[in-house]
């Protein structure tokens, strides 16, 4: 670039001008390099935080993931025990109660020379025993089901003798209410492999 000045009053000035301009472009620069140096250590102050801040989450995740780990092992052995408890209360429940049925039933049938009230006597003890006995016997169940302890004993059976005894026990019961119940089989194939035992306790269950 080439310039001219009348004086040399006017080159000064041009000149100074120039070196003023020059300085404050310099400045300009400086200033946005200040900034852009703060805006970075702000950033990375930011990340630091947020950094530290997920940490500290990530911690209190993990430890209270140990914690709840540790309260379920503790519920399911508590449950454990708890299954134990019942088995055995119920065990010991439903011996005494069975051999008050059974005498009860034997007196019902030998009740000769009972006057009629203690015949109701016998009658209420007998259908009470019979009652408690059912609520121990399905304590039993529930208590291993819920222990993962239940077993079958499955074998070869006759399903429509299953259910027929099954209805004759049930029909001393239902007469007394008047209730008469109907059976009628189309089945081609009677004999099954199943747990005689659990499949009486469903059909009179059912029936009940």
């Amino acid at each position: 670039s080439v310039f001219g000045s009348y004086s040399i009053m006017d080159f000064n000035k041009f000149f100074d001008g120039i070196l003023r301009l020059n300085n404050e472009q310099v400045n300009t620069i400086r200033n946005l390099e200040k900034e852009k140096s703060l805006s970075d250590l702000n950033k990375e102050r930011r990340n630091t935080e947020f950094f530290n801040s997920i940490s500290s989450i990530n911690n209190e995740l993990v430890d209270t993931q140990r914690e709840l780990t540790k309260k379920n092992a503790e519920l399911i052995e508590l449950n454990k025990l708890k299954n134990q408890f019942v088995g055995m209360a119920a065990h010991d429940l439903r011996n005494p109660l069975g051999s008050i049925y059974a005498l009860s039933t034997l007196l019902g049938e030998d009740s000769g020379g009972f006057n009629s009230e203690q015949k109701e006597f016998v009658n209420v003890i007998k259908d009470l025993s019979s009652f408690k006995l059912k609520l121990v016997t399905d304590l039993l169940d529930i208590s291993a089901i819920e222990s993962g302890t239940i077993s079958l004993k499955p074998e070869i059976a006759d399903i429509e003798d299953t259910i027929k005894s099954s209805i004759s026990l049930n029909n001393l019961m239902a007469e007394k209410k008047k209730i008469h119940i109907n059976y009628s089989s189309s089945l081609k194939s009677k004999t099954i492999v199943i747990d005689k035992g659990k499949i009486t306790q469903v059909i009179n269950n059912l029936l009940s």
